[in-house]
This record gives C-alpha cells, structure tokens and sequence, in this order.
C-alpha cells in the first residue's frame, strides 16, 4: 500500500526546525591536532581511549565515523566522540522515550546507525509518545539532522505510529540531495534477511521535513538517481521482487523478480543497489533501469562493503571467500580470493580508501590491497571494525595510526 503525504500538510508526522529545540550538550573537550594517513597502514596497539560501555555496543550498526569523530546511537541518544580521547563532544537526546514506565504498551527502542553527509549527521531513533487520558500510548520514531560539529539541530521529524506498530528495526537506508529514506522491517536472526511482506519505507523531504509518502510491504535498500529501490513479496514467503520506485511520490518505475531470501548487501555504494540472494547469487542493479550492471552466481550470502572511493568487497557468509569489484567498471570482478592450499581468507572486518583490514585464523589483524588481492606489506597491529584517516575502532577502543 502505497500513501502518498502532500508536502507540508504534516499527516502524521510533527516536523520542528532547530529554532526551538532544546540544544545539545556540549562538553569543554578540546580536540587535538592529528596527522592523517590515507589509508592508515599501522596503528598503535596500545589504545589511545576507550570508549564508554554503550548499549548497543560500538560498530557499524550503531556508530559511524567522520572526519576524526565517531558519532554512536545509543540508549542515551546521539554523542559525538573526539577521536583522539573517546570523551563525548555533544551529545543529543530524543524526545520520544525509551522508556516502559507509565506506558501502556510494550517497551519499544530502537536506535539507528547515523548518516553523515556533508556537515550534517542524521539520526533517527524509535520509541514511545504517552497517551493522554483514555489514549493508548503510541509507537514513534524522530529523525534529526544536526550540525556534526556542533551537534546544534538544524530540524526533526517525528512520525505517530500508532499504537500496533510491529517494533522492527529501523534504519536510515540512505540519504540523498533532497530525501532521507528509512526502512523498518523484522528480519530473521541468521542470515538476517528482511520480510518485505511486513516492511515498512518512508521517504522524508530534506526541505520540508515533510513525511513526502510512505508504503507497507515495501523494503528499501538504496536511493540514488531519484530511484528508491526495494524488495516486496511475491509468491512463496522466501520469493521476492525488486522494484524500482520514484523517490518523488512512490510511482512504480520498474520492477523485476529477484531469488530467494534477497537480501541488499550494502546500501553505501554510490550508483548501484547490490542485491544478494542465497539461491541466486548477487547483483549489482543499475537504481534508473533496474539493469543489472554485473551479475555473480556464487551463493553463500555475500555481504558487502564500501571503500568509500571505488571498490566493493564482498564476503560470503558461509566460507568466507572474498569477491571484489570496481565501481567505475562493475561488468567485471577485480580479483577473487578463496580458500586455497596456500591462502585462507580473512574475516573482513573494514574496508577503507583502497584497503581491506581483518582477522586471520590465528586472531592476528591483516590488511590486504584493495587493487589486487595481495597481502599489504605492512600489518595493522589490532583488528579495526571502522576506520578513517584519523582513527581505528577496535575491542571497544580507539587507536591512532603510525603511519
């Protein structure tokens, strides 16, 4: 069910600019002058911080590094992370609550991993708004744009679910020039694999702070070329079809059957929607046509990551052989690496500006070249889940490069 919100009439959902929001704490941490690497080859073993416990824990499903700083959702809203001290810069609570008491329905929280995109993070939180009088207290989430190194906010959005929401997962799918898109659906625990059948999308206007319209049964995967593409039910409980819908108003553009237990195995390339079936492989689809840009027939569940400049490194769930591609030419792999009387691939665990970093069997970080497949000629010195210029993330801690 596809509706469709007129900009600025506001149906279901309050929308504030920063002018009248509570401002954020801000804490009198300093940052500190910091050499870049890019990439970083060699870090520190000895962490520089450690971050505070956190509920989720630090990684990529709750954290995002920019430029130097490590924005978390948590249970106690957005902080903002100096890299160099794991001290908090700023930090933002939402409005709606985390919490059960005084609430008549389940508990409900869900805390998404952040956006970044120019000086903006976007962060989007899911929780209660209490009834009034007889009203039964309601599901909701807020999405919030603030100024990443302020944390002031610039607006929010804060969408009335009602009071039979399903409390799946949300996630902030992608953002765009003019939309951020967000996607909520239950996913099965291993592999995680949505049900589009009970997914929920929204598409929210960057201008307006307008719910612009959203659809049942639809998951989203990836935005880009004015596309949203996404994965609805077909046939059996484990079929699904791709469509391909206008991120203006929801109008179906194209649409194609896809294998079972589909799954998108990144939303962060730019250019292309890469799609993962168990059954049949993985594609790399074209967001305007639905064309398939380059199809691999290996199964096993790839999962996917993006440098952040031109390569896609793919790892399959079941073996670990490594696949890689190249954005700017994605008809043809860049290189494979697989099990092998001579080589054994690493769990990958970060990919960034040409480098791939991971954990051997015997529990050592390694690091590979991005370009061709080849040990790098130095090693990391810890296991990093995120990386940057500046920093890595590892064990819960923040370590600083060498070189």
């Amino acid at each position: 069910m596809l509706v469709l919100l007129m900009l600025g009439s506001g149906v279901g959902c309050t929308s504030r600019d920063g002018s009248d929001q509570a401002k954020p704490s801000v804490s009198s941490v300093r940052t500190v002058q910091r050499t870049s690497f890019d990439p970083p080859k060699v870090f520190n073993p000895a962490p520089a911080a450690q971050l505070p416990r956190m509920d989720p824990p630090p990684s990529q499903r709750s954290c995002v590094l920019g430029d130097g700083v490590l924005f978390c959702a948590t249970g106690n809203g957005l902080q903002a992370f100096d890299s160099a001290s794991a001290r908090v810069i700023w930090s933002m609570r939402p409005t709606v609550s985390p919490r059960a008491e005084g609430f008549s329905a389940p508990t409900f929280w869900s805390s998404a991993a952040p956006k970044v995109r120019g000086t903006t993070v976007f962060t989007l939180f899911g929780g209660m708004l209490p009834g009034t009088g007889t009203g039964r207290d309601r599901y909701a989430w807020q999405l919030s744009a603030s100024d990443a190194k302020t944390g002031a906010q610039q607006w929010q959005t804060t969408v009335d679910l009602g009071a039979d929401f399903g409390r799946y997962p949300l996630e902030i799918i992608s953002v765009t020039d003019t939309s951020v898109v967000i996607g909520a659906a239950p996913a099965l625990p291993d592999p995680p694999y949505p049900t589009p059948a009970r997914a929920k999308a929204w598409v929210v206007d960057r201008d307006t702070h307008q719910v612009r319209w959203h659809r049942d049964g639809f998951y989203p995967g990836h935005a880009a070329e004015g596309e949203v593409v996404g994965l609805v039910a077909s046939g059996g409980p484990e079929t699904q079809t791709l469509l391909g819908l206008s991120i203006t108003d929801g109008n179906e553009q194209w649409r194609r059957v896809s294998g079972s237990n589909t799954r998108f195995a990144t939303s962060n390339v730019p250019g292309f929607a890469i799609v993962a079936s168990e059954r049949g492989g993985l594609d790399v689809v074209v967001p305007k046509s639905g064309a398939v840009a380059y199809h691999q027939p290996k199964t096993g569940g790839l999962e996917c990551q993006f440098d952040d400049e031109v390569t896609v490194v793919c790892q399959s769930r079941a073996g670990g052989d490594i696949l890689t591609f190249d954005i700017t030419a994605p008809a043809q792999p860049r290189w494979a690496l697989e099990q092998s009387a001579t080589r054994e691939p690493p769990k990958i665990t970060a990919v960034y500006h040409g480098l791939i970093y991971g954990e051997n069997a015997r529990g050592q970080g390694v690091s590979l070249d991005a370009t061709s497949g080849e040990d790098a000629p130095t090693q990391p010195g810890i296991v990093p889940i995120m990386v940057d210029r500046y920093i890595g993330i590892a064990d819960g801690a923040v370590h600083l490069p060498l070189e």
